[in-house]
């Protein structure tokens, strides 16, 4: 976990939604190794066949680096499925997961065996359980015996729980919306639903136009888009250089004049709007809406 939230910022990565799942997968994932390895350490101690510290981190290491190594690989490959999702986050976490696992990996091959070898033999223990075995070696035995008796029934079974599980496919919702990430009653949920039913809505979305801002087409053309915009009730506020351009019109003209709440249908009365609003206002109130050069909007 250290060496894969601290790659983060030194790749430039943001911790996102997505990038907290990663310490939790490593958990749960990246420790396995170790457990195969120390399980192993205590059946073979348990025996009583090996006692020499050497010869008994030796035997581990034989026997299960190969199938250890091939099961972490297995993992990597795996995770770094995530390369192939549409989010970037998602992308980076795959990334990250992987390292995280590979780091274990090597851990559990080199580290683990090396701090076994500095440490005493522990005393032979053994759980209470039929002639002397451990109860969940007797579980696992009676298992494996009932699984080659009757491979039918287990594979039928099998089919049944995965038609089941199929099924529930047609019940999966996407929402990739925040506000549903936090309870009802959560601060940031309450505070979210007001801003949707008084303030036009907590998500925004910008929509990019590129040319000659102060062209009367252009504006009577993105007007157009804000007004069809308006209509869709999922829309709340729609914002625009345009309404700014209809606010000026007012101060500037008298009701029931041509002009008045309206775009002019010249460059340089549009032009001159610009400038007598930088005379008395301050053109930085345009910034969210248009640029310095007011080429986009």
């Amino acid at each position: 976990i250290i060496v894969t939230m601290g790659l983060m910022p030194m790749l430039g990565w943001k911790v996102t939604i997505i990038a907290i799942l990663l310490p939790v997968m490593l958990i749960a994932i990246a420790n396995d190794y170790g457990i195969h390895l120390i399980a192993m350490y205590q059946e073979l101690n348990a025996e009583g066949k090996i006692l020499n510290r050497g010869k008994l981190v030796r035997t581990i290491v034989k026997r299960l680096s190969r199938p250890v190594l091939l099961t972490g690989l297995t993992t990597v490959a795996g995770i770094l499925g995530l390369l192939s999702h549409i989010l970037i986050p998602a992308r980076q976490l795959g990334i990250l997961a992987a390292v995280g696992i590979a780091f274990a990996l090597m851990m559990s091959l080199f580290f683990i065996p090396a701090i076994l070898l500095l440490l005493k033999v522990p005393p032979k223990t053994r759980a209470k359980g039929k002639g002397g075995k451990h109860v969940l070696d007797i579980f696992l035995a009676r298992m494996g015996r009932g699984i080659v008796r009757h491979p039918r029934r287990i594979l039928a079974v099998a089919a049944v729980v995965i038609l089941i599980a199929a099924g529930g496919l047609f019940l999966v919702r996407v929402d990739a919306n925040i506000e549903n990430f936090f309870p009802k009653n959560h601060p940031v949920r309450k505070s979210t639903d007001l801003v949707n039913q008084y303030f036009g809505g907590a998500e925004d979305l910008s929509i990019w136009f590129t040319g000659d801002i102060k062209d009367p087409g252009l504006l009577h053309r993105l007007e157009k888009y804000g007004n069809a915009l308006k209509k869709d009730p999922h829309v709340g506020n729609v914002v625009s250089i345009t309404d700014a351009i209809h606010e000026m019109s007012k101060a500037l003209n008298d009701p029931g004049d041509p002009y008045y709440d309206r775009i002019p249908d010249s460059r340089d009365a549009i032009a001159q709007y610009f400038v007598l609003y930088s005379m008395s206002g301050d053109p930085g109130d345009f910034e969210q809406l248009v640029d310095f050069d007011y080429r986009n909007a």
